[in-house]
């Protein structure tokens, strides 16, 4: 598999993680399920955690329909939790999406090694471009590093939790008495807002520190996360 050219880190995954490796293999599903050396006990002679049905080979897609792997299939998967299991132990985090497998990583060096050995399986990287971006993103664990400001004026974005009652409504009717230069909303938070529809939590651009703050108290402390955008040429003269 030819490897992709790395992404550019604009904020830290789980708030901690710059470096992130997306790789992916049928099956890889059942890594939540079962674990890595369950798997490569499966592939070696068969038999799961489930004799019901892992004993006759047979897996299920993440649609929930019965599936074989093929000897392809499975001395790839074979393969990839043989190499995962050596990393097992250090310090990174995997989160897995039906046939993908995310890697996130604080260190560089582990990052370039787990990278080159799965190299066969990655389809997508991202890491911090330089030293000063990285410093940075460590520093303050609530930026987002972009190139230029969204809309080109507004320096926050500010991401609320669920509310009750009218409570969405009455900071609806709050935020639309603004002009679009301090706050946006997009259309989504604003049905959100309006219904309580519980799709995605509600989110606002916002223009300022101190509308920043307005907005906390009209929310009624109703923040989950507040992310300042940091332009990338005030960090890095060379970019």
């Amino acid at each position: 598999m030819h490897k992709p050219t790395p992404k550019k880190t604009r904020k830290l995954f789980y708030n901690e993680y710059p470096y992130k490796i997306v790789t992916r293999v049928k099956y890889a599903s059942y890594l939540r399920m079962w674990g890595i050396l369950r798997i490569i006990d499966w592939c070696q002679t068969g038999i799961g955690p489930n004799p019901s049905y892992a004993s006759k080979a047979t897996l299920y897609t993440h649609w929930g329909k019965p599936s074989t792997p093929s000897p392809k299939e499975k001395a790839q998967l074979l393969e990839f939790c043989t190499i995962l299991s050596s990393f097992s132990d250090k310090d990174c985090k995997f989160r897995v999406e039906r046939s993908t497998l995310g890697i996130f990583l604080k260190d560089k060096t582990l990052y370039d090694t787990v990278s080159l050995a799965l190299e066969n399986f990655v389809t997508e990287q991202w890491e911090p471009e330089n030293e000063e971006i990285l410093s940075v993103l460590l520093t303050n664990k609530k930026i987002v590093i972009c190139n230029e400001y969204p809309h080109n004026r507004y320096k926050y974005k500010v991401t609320l939790k669920p509310f009750k009652g009218t409570a969405g409504i009455n900071l609806l009717e709050w935020a639309e008495q603004y002009p679009i230069e301090k706050l946006f909303l997009g259309n989504s938070s604003k049905k959100y807002l309006s219904t309580n529809d519980p799709i995605s939590d509600p989110w606002m651009y916002v223009s300022d520190e101190k509308m920043v703050m307005m907005l906390n108290f009209a929310s009624s402390g109703n923040v989950r996360r507040c992310e300042e955008f940091i332009l990338r040429s005030s960090i890095n003269s060379s970019s």
